[in-house]
């Protein structure tokens, strides 16, 4: 395990013209992070966690905790965490050797802090790791935070997780962003159907499909605060889905958004937070199927209502070599962008 000593950081503070919205942003960056495709806070802390993609050049990528107020680092996965398998309700089942962290959750119940964390087996590695859901408690010392690795939920073959979200009464809801095969990939780019949203409550139920949530490229998912609907990225359309999870079928409602919807998140007011990537979908496969990677693209961070569907953007930006998938509503007057590829987390005051 490594040493448990506040990780070195390096701040960079800009001010930003937006051509666009015309505002002055006030950014600062935080680094030293590895690809963190996602980020999300921990409820009743000042602390958030981050997620972290594997690849050739980061084949261990890790995760981190960081305090929102001083900006301290702390490991979390591998390096900061105690194996404490819950057999009853996972089963008997390893944690992952090799892994590869997507989109991640937090919920608190109780005394009890849950972090729910979608695994990929690394593409860079073929053989080897799951398609899986880790399942962590978050013990919240005096210290600083750290991680116990619980169990796992393991996906079915067609399973190809993107993000997820804690569900109230225990378990989750994960978003398949495209069935395997090269029909569903056709299918999917010529926006039609290729992937659904996916429940887990317990060993004993297994999964499900949510009614209704058939949908393009389904990516980030969360649960509206106060309400039974799911709000779920139709990311190639470019749209936003609420799927009611008691009338699923009757009471699904779609929003266009200014670009591709990544991962969602909820604000402290009661709403949602979108990062929106203003580029064509065709313009960013034909730039990954290049080997040119993601790349750059501007983007936004959209507020939703969740009951009226009301937007607002909160900020948009435009930099070098940044690709963001998650905008994160920190508090009344900040906000952290992360991205999937990279070592920096963007700090925006509000």
């Amino acid at each position: 395990m490594r040493p448990l000593d506040t990780a070195t950081i390096a701040h960079r503070q800009n001010v930003s013209k937006d051509g666009r919205g015309g505002w002055a942003l006030r950014r600062r960056e935080i680094l030293g992070f590895e690809n963190p495709e996602d980020i999300v806070a921990i409820p009743g802390s000042d602390w958030v966690i981050t997620s972290a993609l594997c690849g050739p050049a980061l084949p261990r990528a890790r995760t981190f905790f960081v305090n929102i107020r001083t900006h301290e680092m702390r490991p979390a996965w591998p390096d900061n965490v105690v194996v404490d398998l819950d057999r009853d309700r996972f089963g008997d089942v390893a944690p992952p050797k090799a892994y590869s962290f997507h989109g991640l959750d937090v919920i608190r119940r109780g005394e009890v802090v849950e972090l729910y964390q979608v695994n990929h087996a690394p593409w860079h590695a073929p053989g080897e790791g799951r398609e899986s859901v880790e399942v962590f408690e978050i013990d919240l010392e005096a210290a600083g935070p750290r991680l116990r690795w619980r169990g796992a939920v393991l996906g079915p073959a067609w399973l190809n997780g993107n993000d997820l979200c804690a569900l109230p009464e225990g378990g989750f809801a994960v978003t398949n962003f495209c069935y395997p095969g090269p029909d569903a990939t056709r299918m999917g780019r010529a926006g039609g159907v290729c992937g659904n949203v996916l429940e887990w409550r317990s060993l004993q139920e297994g999964w499900s499909i949510v009614p209704g949530s058939d949908l393009n490229y389904p990516n980030g998912i969360a649960q509206g605060p106060a309400t039974d609907a799911y709000l779920v990225a139709a990311w190639g359309l470019k749209t936003l889905v609420r799927v009611s999870r008691s009338a699923p079928h009757g009471g699904r409602v779609e929003i266009p958004m200014p670009g591709l919807i990544d991962n969602i998140t909820c604000t402290p007011d009661g709403g949602v937070l979108l990062c929106v990537q203003e580029i064509e979908r065709e313009a960013l496969w034909a730039r990954v199927g290049s080997g040119k990677g993601l790349g750059a693209c501007p983007f936004q961070a959209v507020r939703v209502d969740p009951f009226t569907l009301e937007t607002r953007v909160l900020l948009a930006d435009d930099l070098p070599d940044f690709f963001a998938t998650t905008a994160l509503q920190v508090s009344e007057s900040e906000i952290w962008v992360s991205s999937a590829h990279g070592g920096r987390i963007l700090v925006y005051d509000l």
